[in-house]
């Protein structure tokens, strides 16, 4: 196999900028300085199905990723397993396990990685110059402190990792969360941020964290007739160098065993809409997300486990 040169490097970023946009990602242009567009693809089916907006909500073990500070608000102990497939053989695979220690404090481990095969890489003549692969990973750890009964937060540390050919990079990032619930009765609010470090380097080709700020609240209404309740949620997100966008999610839960979810996203080139469905008790659960795609892109189908 022929390696990339270091000339085509910024060719094969902007082709993997594409790629990302659509599993899922804000596309950046080919001028972005931020790098490890993986860190914006999410984590959890749930999270997938609500568009995002879980900061505010996130129940489960993919805090870890979302917002740490919901890990105090957990009880006992939750594990996840996540599996993507998209187009373009991207594969994408999150697991995470969390554990509440006491009435304030609990941790939390979490892996997520991106694998690509039999990219073609050409120089800035467009010279075809040889297949190659990619990989991203991120090995990350957090705590959450209940400061008070209903209001809590969390540091995430992270080891980043990104290759390509026989290029690589590695690098660390923190992150912090809070979160409170019951504001008042069903309303809930959280804000992370995400991705907080130095630049990292490819060779002479240096590139910033996309450092990603998210918070908004969430409303929990009953419905005692239909035997379940109503989420919705509104959130604002911002990641360097990209424009700000708001996500909006809604999940119906019937008792512990089933939900329903939809989700939107502005701003986005190649998807906005969402869908999803879980299945299971308050032991073990399935969910399901879909999130199709414009321009003949196809659907990316996210499953988790937890």
């Amino acid at each position: 196999m022929q390696s990339v040169t270091p000339g085509s490097v910024r060719a094969v970023m902007f082709v993997l900028g594409f790629l990302y946009a659509a599993a899922p990602g804000l596309a950046p242009s080919a001028e972005a300085s931020t790098g490890l567009s993986f860190l914006k693809m999410g984590a959890g089916a749930r999270a997938m199905a609500l568009g995002g907006a879980v900061v505010s909500n996130v129940d489960d073990a993919s805090a870890v990723y979302w917002n740490p500070a919901a890990l105090a608000q957990l009880s006992g102990m939750h594990a996840e397993l996540m599996h993507n497939e998209s187009f373009q053989d991207v594969r994408y695979e999150f697991a995470s396990v969390t554990r509440r220690l006491n009435d304030r404090h609990a941790v939390g481990l979490a892996f997520n990685g991106v694998w690509m095969d039999q990219l073609r890489g050409y120089d800035e003549t467009g010279r075809f110059e040889g297949d190659f692969g990619y990989y991203g990973l991120a090995v990350e750890a957090a705590y959450g402190l209940a400061v008070m009964e209903r209001i809590s937060v969390g540091v995430l540390a992270s080891y980043l990792q990104e290759g390509m050919d026989v290029f690589s990079t590695s690098g660390m990032a923190l992150g912090f969360g809070l979160q409170a619930r019951e504001i008042v009765r069903g309303l809930h609010a959280g804000v992370a941020v995400r991705n907080l470090g130095g630049s990292m380097e490819y060779e002479r080709e240096s590139f910033d964290l996309p450092l990603t700020v998210q918070g908004g609240a969430t409303y929990v209404l009953p419905v005692r007739a239909l035997d379940g309740r109503f989420l919705v949620s509104a959130e604002a997100r911002k990641i360097r160098d990209e424009d700000a966008n708001l996500l909006f999610g809604a999940e119906y839960r019937y008792r512990e065993n089933a939900r329903l979810q939809t989700g939107y996203r502005s701003g986005l080139d190649t998807q906005d809409v969402t869908f999803g469905f879980a299945v299971g008790n308050h032991r073990f659960q399935g969910q399901y997300a879909l999130v199709p795609f414009s321009e003949n892109l196809g659907e990316q189908h996210t499953f988790s486990v937890s």
